[in-house]
C-alpha cells in the first residue's frame, strides 16, 4: 500500500444545480475593455455585485474566475441578462475634496448573461461509470472556479491553478528575484471520485525594486552605465519587454507594461511640449515640469504604448512591481535555484502538503454552498513493484556480461560498452582561447578523455589536430573546417566526403556559442561534434569523462548496453518499432514555427534511434506533417533491419488531457495513414500512449522498505493504476527512476488506442524496461527514451531556423488584432524556414 501526496476526496450534493453567466466589463461609456488584469476584473465585478444588491437581499455566493465566467447557485437574483455599474476609486490620487471624489471614481459597465445550467449529477454520473460518454468538463471547470475562489482569500494566484504567499520570500540568482512558496490544486475525476489534486509549488518573482537596479544587476555592475552599447541595449530591451512598472516621479497609482527601449537616450528624444510651446527633450521635459534632473540622461527610456503612438519614461523613475513573473529568459538561470527550493524530502512535503489541504478544508464554506464538501483523509491507493531488468555489457576480453540493475541503477566499472564504436579520425578545437585554456590544459584533457574512452571499450588514438580558435573575425563555420579531412582526392568542402568522425568543442558555458557549433557542424559540414565545457576541460574528471564517452559512442554508432534479450521478447517476436513524438515551441508571442520531433527504433533491442524534423505554425501542438515524418521512419527501419515493422508502439509527449480528443481525431489516423501509403495492405497494429510529466501526483511509502534508504523516495518500478487514475480509461502511473533528490514524481501514461491489445501487466512492464535504454547514462530514467530523443531533437531545432527566418522573426511583434492565427500563417511554408541536416549526421543519433 502506498500514500499518495494528501489527495482529498469530495462529497457531492448531486441536487445542485450551477448557473453560469458570461462576464463582459466595458467603460462608462460602453466601451469594451480587452485583457483587463484578472485581479482587477474581480475588483470590478464584486463592486458591480455590492453596488447592485440591496440592502435586505443577502450577498449572493459567487465564483468568478477574473475573466469571463461567474457561477452562482442562485439565479434568482441576477435573472438572465443584467448591465451592472461598478465605481471603483482611483489609486493613488490622494485625500479628496467633495467636489473631486466624482472625478476621483473610475466608473465600469457589468454586463451579466446567463449562458447555461451546470448539474452535478453529471460528474456523480461520469466518477461512478453509469454515463461515460462524455467528461463533465464544464461541471469540473465550474468547481475548480469555486476553489480557487476559496483559496484567493489568503493567496495570491501566479501561473494557473498554482497559489502563493508573498510573505517570507527566498532570494535567489544573486537578490535579483524573489521565490513564492505556494502550492498547486485541481479537481480531477479518480476512481476514488473527484479528488482534489494538491502539490507544492515554487514561483520565481520579480521583487520590488527601483528598474535601474534591476538592468544594473542585469549587466552585472553596481548601477546601470551612463550610456548602453548595443550589446546592452539589446540585452536590456529582451530583459524589460512584458515587465510590469509604476512610475515614482507622480502619484498616479497607475501599472506600465513595458514594450521594449526607446530608440534614443533621453537627452536625444524630442517632442512638441504643447504646455511650453516648443520642442523639448525627455530630459529636459522632467527638469522643467517635475524639476527632476535626470542622473542618467543618457541612457535609454523605456516605451510603453505601441511604436506608432509610444510613451517614453526615463529608467531611474520606473520601479518594478513586486510579484510578477520573471522574463522568460531567465527561467533557466533560476531552474537549480527553484529545485534547491522545491526539493525537500518526501516526508517533509507530503506533512507541508497535507497541513495545506486542511487549511482548505478549514476555509471551504462557499465549496459547501456550491455542493463540495472536502474530506482531508490522507489517500491510499495500490500499487506494486515491477521486477528490475538485467543489463548487458562486455567484460575487456569481449565477452558478454549480464548484470542485475538494483535501484534502476547498473555499473561500467571494470566493464566495456556492449558494442563500442571505431574511432580513428577526429579532432579538437578550443573556442576558449589560449587565456582561459593553455596548451597544457587541453593536452591533459585529450589524454584524459582519451583514457575514459578506452577504459570504456572505444580506442581513441590521439587527435589528428588542435587548434585554438583566437581570430575574432573567423567563424565557427571555418574553424570547424580548419580541422576537417577529407577522402585523397576528394573536393574540400563536400560534406559527403569528410572523413573526419568527431570533432570535440571546448567552449564556455556562459557564452552562446554552443548553438553555433552545432548549427554549422550539422547543417552545413555534416560531422558530429561533443562540446565541453571550460570548467569539466580544468577539472578533467574521469567519471565526467567517462558520461561524455557515453554519449560519444553513441553518435558515433555504437551500443553502451542493452536491456537483456529476455526481457526485450516482446519486441523481438512481433518485430516492434518504437515511436516518440514531442513538439518545441518558441517563446509566446514570437512569430517563430514550432518544431516536431519523431523518433523510431530501428533493432530488436530497441536501442538504435534515428529523427525526422519538421518545421510547422507557431504554437500548435498537434503535428501536421506526422503522416509523412513516419513513413520515412518507417522506410529507414525497413532499411535498417529488412523489413518493415509488425507493430508500432507510438509514446506521445507535450499533450494536455484537452488535446486527448484532437489526438485521437488527426494523429492516430496519420499514423494509419503512413502505413496504406508504404503499401495498401501494409497494416501493422498500432498502440498510442501520451506521456506526461507536467502533472502533480506523487506517491510516498507507508512501509519502510518500499523506500530508497537515502532520499526517501519510493524505490523505481512502482507502477500505479488504481485509486487514482481516470474512472474507466486505459491509464497508469509509472515511477522507473531512482529519486536522487526532493520527492520523485512518476510519469502517467494514458492509452489512447490499443490495437495490440496488450494487457496492462505486458505494457507496464515492456515500458518499464525500455526506461533502462536510455544512452546518455546508466540508470533508469523517468520516461521512455524515445520521448526523450524526441524532445532533444525538437528542441535542437530551434537552431535550424534559416537567416532569412531568423531576421525576419527579429524584428516583427506579433499582433493578431483579433484574427485567427491560422489566417495569418496560411500559405506560409514552414518547410522552408528550417536548414536541412547533412549526412553522416542525419542518420545518427546526433540529438545525444
Amino acid at each position: 500500500m502506498w500514500r499518495r501526496s494528501p489527495c482529498p476526496s469530495t462529497s457531492l450534493d448531486g441536487n445542485k444545480v450551477l448557473y453560469q453567466y458570461d462576464v463582459a466589463i466595458a467603460e462608462a461609456s460602453g466601451q469594451p475593455i480587452d485583457k483587463l488584469p484578472a485581479l482587477k476584473s474581480r475588483m470590478i465585478l464584486k463592486a458591480a455585485l455590492a453596488q447592485a444588491r440591496s440592502p435586505d437581499i443577502p450577498a449572493l455566493p459567487v465564483a468568478y474566475d477574473g475573466q469571463k465566467n461567474l457561477f452562482t447557485v442562485n439565479d434568482t437574483v441576477l435573472g438572465g441578462t443584467r448591465t451592472l455599474t461598478a465605481r471603483l476609486e482611483r489609486k493613488g490620487g490622494g485625500k479628496k475634496k467633495k467636489k473631486e471624489e466624482e472625478q476621483s471614481l473610475d466608473e465600469y459597465r457589468v454586463q451579466v448573461q446567463m449562458v447555461g445550467e451546470r448539474r452535478m449529477t453529471d460528474i456523480v454520473d461520469y466518477v461512478q461509470g453509469r454515463d461515460t460518454s462524455a467528461r463533465p468538463q464544464d461541471m469540473i471547470n465550474a468547481l475548480d472556479v469555486v476553489m480557487k475562489e476559496e483559496a484567493l482569500k489568503l493567496y495570491v494566484e501566479i501561473g494557473r491553478a498554482k497559489f502563493f504567499s508573498p510573505e517570507n520570500p527566498a532570494t535567489i540568482f544573486n537578490g535579483l528575484f524573489h521565490a513564492y512558496r505556494g502550492f498547486f490544486q485541481s479537481l480531477r475525476p479518480t476512481q476514488s471520485g473527484l479528488t482534489l489534486n494538491v502539490d507544492q509549488a515554487v514561483a520565481a518573482v520579480m521583487r520590488d525594486q527601483p528598474l535601474e537596479e534591476f538592468v544594473g544587476a542585469l549587466l552585472h555592475m553596481d548601477a546601470p552605465p551612463r550610456r548602453l552599447d548595443e550589446r546592452q541595449a539589446r540585452a536590456v530591451s529582451k530583459a524589460v519587454k512584458g515587465l510590469k512598472i509604476e512610475v515614482t516621479h507622480r502619484s498616479s497609482g497607475r501599472t506600465y507594461t513595458v514594450m521594449g527601449l526607446s530608440p534614443q537616450p533621453a537627452d536625444q528624444i524630442r517632442f512638441m511640449n504643447e504646455e511650453v510651446g516648443a520642442e523639448q527633450t525627455i530630459a529636459a521635459y522632467f527638469q522643467s515640469k517635475y524639476k527632476k534632473q535626470l542622473r542618467y540622461p543618457s541612457l535609454h527610456c523605456v516605451r510603453m504604448g505601441s511604436k506608432r503612438k509610444p510613451t517614453f519614461f526615463p529608467i531611474e523613475v520606473c520601479k518594478v512591481v513586486a510579484g510578477q513573473r520573471i522574463p522568460e529568459q531567465f527561467i533557466p538561470n533560476v531552474a537549480a535555484d527553484i529545485v534547491d527550493i522545491a526539493a525537500v524530502p518526501p516526508s517533509n512535503r507530503f506533512n507541508k502538503v497535507y497541513k495545506q489541504v486542511q487549511a482548505i478544508a478549514a476555509s471551504g464554506k462557499l465549496a459547501a454552498q456550491f455542493g463540495l464538501k472536502l474530506e482531508p483523509k490522507v489517500l491510499r491507493v495500490k500499487g506494486r513493484f515491477l521486477p528490475s531488468p538485467r543489463v548487458t555489457v562486455k567484460g575487456f576480453n569481449g565477452r558478454e556480461l549480464t548484470e542485475q540493475t538494483s535501484g534502476g541503477v547498473w555499473s561500467l566499472i571494470k566493464k566495456i560498452f556492449y558494442s563500442p564504436a571505431s574511432l580513428s579520425h577526429w579532432s579538437v578545437v578550443s573556442f576558449c582561447g589560449r587565456h582561459r585554456l593553455d596548451d597544457q590544459t587541453v593536452g591533459n584533457y585529450i589524454d584524459g578523455l582519451r583514457d575514459a574512452l578506452g577504459k570504456t571499450g572505444v580506442r581513441a588514438p590521439p587527435p589528428e589536430k588542435v587548434i585554438f580558435a583566437e581570430d575574432k573575425q573567423d567563424t565557427v563555420s571555418n574553424c570547424l573546417r580548419k580541422v576537417l579531412r577529407y577522402g585523397p582526392g576528394e573536393k574540400q568542402g563536400d560534406p559527403s566526403k569528410v572523413v573526419t568522425q568527431l570533432v570535440v568543442c571546448l567552449i564556455e558555458k556562459e557564452v552562446p556559442i554552443y548553438t553555433e557549433v552545432k548549427r554549422a557542424a550539422e547543417t552545413v559540414h555534416g560531422v558530429m561534434t561533443q562540446c565541453v565545457t571550460r570548467d569539466n576541460v580544468r577539472k578533467c574528471n574521469f567519471m565526467t569523462n567517462v558520461n561524455i564517452s557515453l554519449k560519444v559512442n553513441e553518435k558515433l554508432g555504437g551500443i553502451n548496453s542493452i536491456v537483456a534479450k529476455e526481457h526485450m521478447s516482446y519486441i523481438q517476436k512481433n518485430r516492434v518499432m518504437i515511436l516518440g513524438a514531442d513538439v518545441n515551441h518558441a517563446r509566446v508571442g514570437s512569430m517563430r514555427p514550432s518544431f516536431a520531433a519523431v523518433t523510431g527504433s530501428l533493432d530488436a533491442d530497441a536501442r538504435r534511434h534515428t529523427a525526422v524534423l519538421q518545421a510547422q505554425s507557431p504554437r500548435l501542438e498537434i503535428i501536421q506533417d506526422l503522416s509523412n515524418m513516419v513513413q520515412k521512419l518507417l522506410l529507414k527501419f525497413h532499411k535498417t533491419t529488412g523489413s518493415l515493422p509488425h507493430k508500432l508502439i507510438f509514446y506521445r509527449d507535450g499533450v494536455s488531457e484537452g488535446q486527448f480528443k484532437e489526438v485521437l481525431q488527426y494523429e492516430v489516423p496519420a499514423v494509419k495513414s503512413a502505413c496504406s501509403r508504404i503499401n495498401s495492405k501494409y497494416e501493422p497494429s498500432l498502440t498510442f500512449i501520451v506521456v506526461q510529466k507536467r502533472h502533480n501526483t506523487r506517491f510516498n511509502g507507508v512501509e519502510r522498505a518500499e523506500q530508497d534508504g537515502k532520499s526517501g523516495n519510493l524505490k523505481s518500478g512502482l507502477v500505479v493504476d488504481a485509486g487514482v487514475c481516470h474512472p474507466f480509461e486505459y491509464d497508469f502511473f509509472l515511477l522507473s527512476h531512482a529519486g536522487l533528490k526532493g520527492t520523485s514524481k512518476p510519469s502517467y501514461y494514458r492509452v489512447l488506442r490499443d490495437e495490440s491489445k496488450m494487457g496492462p501487466d505486458e505494457l507496464q512492464q515492456l515500458t518499464y524496461f525500455l526506461c533502462h535504454n536510455y544512452a546518455r547514462c546508466t540508470r533508469s530514467v523517468s520516461m521512455v527514451p524515445a520521448v526523450y530523443y524526441s524532445h532533444l531533437a525538437a528542441k535542437r531545432a530551434q537552431i535550424f531556423l534559416t537567416d532569412d527566418a531568423l531576421a525576419s522573426e527579429s524584428g516583427t511583434e506579433m499582433s493578431t488584432d483579433g484574427n485567427d492565427e491560422t489566417d495569418i500563417y496560411a500559405g506560409i511554408n514552414w518547410d522552408g524556414t528550417m536548414i536541412k541536416m547533412k549526412s553522416p549526421v542525419v542518420d545518427n543519433m546526433w540529438f545525444l
